[in-house]
């Protein structure tokens, strides 16, 4: 039997009063998978509450749930440097909770808020070792761009690939 099938898995849009919420997953997302994101942990820890709420607008952030416990995010948003197109940005499960079908669900949910804001395509980048997310990725349609580099120094020495899906 798929694991997936065993819980209760549902994504949500954050709204203005799950600041809190999405502080927790974010910080514990810094936290356990550090080179996974360009900010640092030290970065956000110790912002105010104002920074975390601010968070909140702007963009579309998605909280999924696992039997009712918070297991991931992810935030889709505008790219300013090409406004036609989405940003699929902090994209993370908890550990607790990976291998159930949380990702691809945060995922869909991100094309499903991609589509409905007009985006031409949705566009993200990943560590080339992430071969979990690789794999998602491309089984949802993601396709490489072409366009690499690393993370930002101090792990400058991580690379990373974009990749993209036409809306």
């Amino acid at each position: 039997m798929n694991k997936s099938t065993d819980r209760n898995l549902q994504v949500e849009r954050a709204g203005a009063v799950d600041w809190e919420r999405y502080r927790a997953l974010r910080l514990g997302a810094l936290g356990e998978s550090p080179d996974a994101f360009w900010t640092r942990l030290d970065d956000e820890r110790d912002q105010p509450d104002s920074f975390w709420q601010g968070r909140m607008g702007g963009a579309v952030n998605l909280i999924a749930t696992c039997d009712g416990v918070d297991a991931g995010l992810a935030v889709v948003a505008r790219l300013r440097d090409c406004p036609a197109d989405g940003g699929l940005f902090s994209v993370w499960v908890a550990p607790t909770a990976r291998g159930l079908g949380v990702g691809e669900r945060l995922t869909r949910a991100a094309i499903e808020v991609a589509r409905e804001q007009g985006f031409g395509r949705l566009v993200l980048e990943v560590s080339d070792h992430n071969a979990p997310a690789i794999r998602l990725y491309a089984r949802l349609g993601f396709a490489p761009t072409g366009v690499s580099g690393t993370m930002p120094a101090p792990r400058d020495h991580i690379p990373e690939h974009q990749r993209a899906l036409v809306l």
